[in-house]
């Protein structure tokens, strides 16, 4: 049961697409500005939103050429407020297709304050992903939300594999998305919070890395995700202007069930004298272990090192242009092993 989450849809461009919506009512994120609006023109057909992301209700359209009046923008400057009749007098449309200037007088508005009262902070999207009711593939999809879509990020499960997000067109306004496509900053500094939301209170002492997993019979075989040598279950391009890091999780078990999963790893360049390094990270639950093996350009690597359950930022340097490909296999004394992973990968620039 890979935990990836990339979902196929076509996406219409250059506008944001409408994503689906519930009945309920979500509450937008608005905010009053004392500041002059500042006069935008649309270059494009644009969605108006009832907040600054796909995930908010879609309240109409405005025509390309038409004039929008601006009263302010969300902290990552994607998002526009700009007044707009129905249903409060302000709405929300993408930044990157209305003309205007004096950006810099624009009030920052929009934002969410977490249960400590610091601001949310803001992820975007690498790929295009499920949200749903709880942190796992079991759970209900709530929606989907397209690639570079801007994300509200209110909390993280246990060991931050799933995030809690701002999601108004759920009943109770929240759903999860998988971490390992949410491009953000210190997401174990995050509240740490339960299936249903709730905060859960840190142990004075207790580190708050991986929690501990106990495999359920409903749980305990792995389901074959038909990846391979071939066709790995994700293929990773680092690149210092790029992806600099990335969260896998998954799971593994046997004598049934799956038994292996294949990350692929690529370093942007051509200069194979050009070297990397990696910083690797495996933590593991469950009644067994994991052995890692690395292959460089379809062949066995040697001297790379290597990776085992519980390791923590081992060094791993790798060459630019060359695929390498990590194989994750379960082992176990039990006749019958389940082990649920995270691998954490790191480029040292």
């Amino acid at each position: 049961m890979t935990e990836t989450e990339a979902v196929n849809i076509l996406i219409p461009t250059p506008s944001e697409t409408a994503t689906p919506t519930s009945s309920t009512t979500p509450i937008p994120i608005l905010s009053t500005s004392t500041n002059q609006p500042i006069s935008g023109l649309a270059l494009w057909q644009l969605n108006v939103r009832s907040g600054p992301g796909v995930q908010y209700t879609l309240l109409g359209k405005i025509n390309q050429g038409e004039i929008v009046q601006i009263n302010g923008q969300d902290p990552s400057s994607e998002w526009l407020m700009i007044v707009y009749a129905d249903p409060s007098g302000q709405a929300w449309v993408t930044a990157e297709y209305v003309q205007y200037t004096s950006a810099g007088n624009l009030p920052i508005v929009g934002s969410i304050t977490l249960s400590n009262g610091t601001p949310a902070p803001q992820g975007t999207l690498s790929e295009k992903i499920n949200v749903r009711e709880g942190p796992g593939t079991q759970y209900e999809s709530l929606g989907i939300l397209p690639a570079n879509a801007t994300i509200w990020i209110i909390g993280r499960n246990l060991d931050g594999s799933w995030l809690l997000i701002n999601y108004p067109s759920a009943p109770d306004g929240k759903g999860w998305v998988i971490s390992g496509y949410v491009i953000v900053q210190d997401i174990m500094g995050l509240p740490a919070m339960d299936s249903a939301g709730t905060l859960i209170h840190k142990t004075p002492g207790v580190p708050p890395e991986i929690a501990a997993f106990t495999p359920t019979a409903e749980l305990s075989i792995a389901t074959n995700d038909d990846d391979s040598f071939e066709k790995p279950a994700i293929s990773i391009v680092f690149s210092p202007i790029g992806t600099e890091k990335i969260r896998y999780t998954s799971d593994l078990s046997q004598p049934n069930g799956d038994r292996t999963d294949w990350v692929k790893v690529q370093f942007q360049g051509s200069n194979q004298s050009d070297l990397v390094s990696i910083t690797a990270s495996l933590f593991c639950s469950g009644n067994g272990s994991i052995v890692v093996q690395l292959f460089k350009d379809l062949q066995k690597a040697d001297n790379w090192g290597e990776l085992s359950c519980g390791d923590k930022d081992q060094l791993i340097k790798i060459s630019a242009g060359i695929q390498y490909i990590f194989q994750f296999e379960i082992v176990g004394q039990a006749s019958s092993s389940y082990i649920f992973y995270t691998i954490d990968m790191d480029m040292i620039q």
